[in-house]
């Protein structure tokens, strides 16, 4: 995961610029190398694909800027005003993120080239950028190998401990059982148990619906 400079698009959606060159480049300074964008400067770029978010995502000739322009798609020409993120505390967080959730070394991946346990991770790690205080996980066990399941489990608690509250959708009893107080259970759109570990596992309701002969 590199560090490039990041800028993005402010204002109402961008203008589509007439067609020209392939690339966009930032004007050239005194020694003929690529200027840094500065805040206001109206540049024309060229958007190459789209991000998460749905920005369309243009890149400043070789220098690594980054301009996330909303409104436009692969192959647009467009104008717009861009400013500097500041990199320093973003950078440092995401640094901190990828070593709580065992990813640093995993840092210069794609993400589709992570394993399943490693993109649940990823997921977390993508959630803690912004440093909630309450996070919903549907299912994280699903798909999950035990190694990666116990790291996962073990930083749930350990945010927990943080003061994140985590609300977990699972059917990996262990899982619930490890890590959730208190715990909900539904059967049929149903409230059919609200309480402890130890009374989930000898409530009759939840025995008969999900856990059949698991011992007390």
């Amino acid at each position: 995961m590199s560090e490039p400079e990041q800028a993005a698009a402010e204002g109402a959606p961008a203008q589509r610029a007439p067609q020209g060159p392939a690339a966009a480049h930032p004007p050239a300074g005194a020694d003929g190398t690529a200027a840094r964008p500065r805040p206001g400067d109206e540049l024309e770029l060229a958007v190459e694909s789209l991000a998460f978010g749905g920005e369309g995502v243009a890149r400043l000739g070789e220098g690594g800027y980054v301009v996330f322009v909303a409104g436009a798609i692969p192959g647009d020409r467009v104008r717009a005003v861009v400013y500097k993120r500041k990199r320093s505390h973003a950078h440092a967080r995401a640094v901190e993120v990828l070593e709580l959730c065992d990813l640093a070394d995993k840092a210069g991946e794609t993400a589709g080239r992570l394993s399943g346990g490693q993109q649940k991770l990823l997921e977390l790690a993508r959630v803690l950028i912004a440093e909630p205080k309450l996070i919903l996980l549907d299912e994280p066990a699903a798909g999950v190998n035990p190694v990666l399941l116990e790291t996962l489990v073990d930083r749930i608690v350990r945010l927990n401990q943080r003061g994140v509250t985590f609300l977990v959708i699972e059917h990996n009893i262990d899982l619930v059982l490890t890590v959730c107080r208190p715990i909900v259970v539904m059967a049929q759109g149903k409230l059919i148990y609200h309480g402890d570990a130890a009374g989930v596992r000898q409530d009759r309701r939840v025995l008969d619906a999900y856990l059949g002969d698991m011992p007390a």
